[in-house]
């Protein structure tokens, strides 16, 4: 078959199959040729890139509450005014920390101080019927052992300490009398006559 006819019969089967025939077919590779190797560069997995994401740390415990601090366990002797004031403002936060109300009538508490105990945390009435019971009052407030037993807050153990003192002995006056003004030698020396122990 001539050149000439070929492309005479190539022409015709275009016009009228209307389909287009391939001029020009890639060869085929030999037998024994290998397909291309994938690398570990042109991978699919090599693609997709994979990250390891460390799980967020846990937020950190908050601290343990403690209670509000207080003075250390002061010298005998009579106390101050400002060392006084102190110690209620102690004894008021530590009452508050526990859940009650604080200590509003200060002036009441160091009069009940002024008249128990002479502003001495150490303290010890050695005179009256408890004393003769082997019970006597003691500390700043001057409360005998069950009855500061019974009114401690926990951490405020100690019944020399002006602070414990005083946390007990408000505690007490207001299961009581219903606060620390109602005791009745604080209201009866406001009312201009004599104090009396609660």
């Amino acid at each position: 078959m001539t050149r000439r006819r070929s492309a005479a019969l190539l022409l015709i089967a275009v016009l009228l199959g209307g389909t287009t025939v391939p001029l020009f077919i890639a060869p085929r590779p030999p037998p024994d040729a290998e397909a291309p190797r994938l690398t570990s560069a042109s991978s699919p997995a090599s693609v997709v890139a994979t990250t390891t994401t460390a799980a967020p740390p846990d937020p950190p415990s908050p601290p343990t509450p403690t209670p509000p601090p207080r003075d250390p366990m002061p010298a005998c002797g009579v106390a101050t005014a400002a060392q006084l004031d102190r110690w209620i403002d102690q004894a008021s936060a530590a009452l508050v920390w526990h859940g009650h109300a604080p200590i509003t009538d200060r002036a009441a508490v160091h009069l009940i101080i002024a008249y128990e105990s002479s502003g001495n945390p150490c303290a010890i009435n050695e005179w009256d019927s408890n004393w003769r019971a082997g019970i006597p009052s003691k500390g700043l407030i001057q409360a005998i052992d069950p009855t500061f037993q019974a009114w401690q807050l926990p951490g405020y153990p100690d019944i020399y300490h002006p602070v414990d003192s005083i946390i007990a002995g408000v505690r007490y006056a207001r299961n009581r009398y219903g606060s620390e003004s109602r005791v009745p030698g604080v209201v009866n020396v406001r009312n201009g006559r004599g104090y009396v122990g609660y």
